[in-house]
């Protein structure tokens, strides 16, 4: 379809399995790395609560970040 864009991860399970993924996680969270081995099939739900996990991971790191900060501008 024209001005459709297509996920590269979508094109590499299609390339890889012959069929069309209605939804594909990555193992390692990184949604750049396209290698088919890094792919998986997941449901809406499983894509966000894995969604919501990295952003909970993410603002833990950055609290510990902030706390590290604050904690040394303190000594």
């Amino acid at each position: 379809v024209k001005n459709t864009k297509i996920p590269a991860h979508h094109i590499v399970w299609f390339l890889e399995t012959g069929e069309w993924p209605d939804e594909i996680d990555h193992r390692d969270g990184n949604g750049q790395y396209n290698k088919f081995e890094n792919l998986r099939k997941a449901t809406s739900a499983q894509n966000a609560q894995i969604a919501v996990v990295d952003l909970q991971i993410k603002a833990g790191l950055q609290a510990y970040l902030f706390t590290r900060k604050t904690a040394g501008e303190r000594s």
